[in-house]
């Protein structure tokens, strides 16, 4: 999780129809902390490189556990979009800043035991 200047930054999806909002993220790979995870996801999904800062909070959702940090932004060019090919030709991610009062608002965040955990914690 990147807050700068009373931003957050997200990830706008675009999946299979759907459109929602999620924090930058992904799985852990073979030989990765949840640390390294995180900062290589930033990397691939944003283009930024990030300093991990420290753990926010752990959820389980869908069977998984999720790891929560906080990070700070070190250098990097944030991308405009990227598609999912993957997936669905359709579908794209679109890093986004928002305000966090507009964070507090979106009722399409997920997952939302997530967001609600984060609005605790900013507040």
């Amino acid at each position: 999780m990147i807050i700068e200047k009373s931003k957050i930054l997200l990830i706008h999806r675009f999946n299979y129809g759907k459109e929602y909002f999620v924090l930058p993220g992904g799985g852990i790979k073979k030989n990765e902390t949840p640390e390294m995870a995180a900062q290589r996801e930033l990397k691939e999904e944003v283009g930024l490189v990030v300093e991990i800062r420290k753990p926010f909070f752990e959820i389980e959702n869908r069977g998984q556990t999720e790891f929560y940090f906080s990070a700070e932004r070190i250098s990097g060019r944030m991308k405009k979009s990227f598609k999912e090919y993957r997936k669905n030709k359709n579908n794209r991610r679109l890093p986004v800043w928002k305000k966090l009062k507009e964070f507090y608002l979106l009722s399409n965040f997920y997952p939302p035991k997530a967001q609600k955990k984060i609005k605790e914690i900013i507040s």
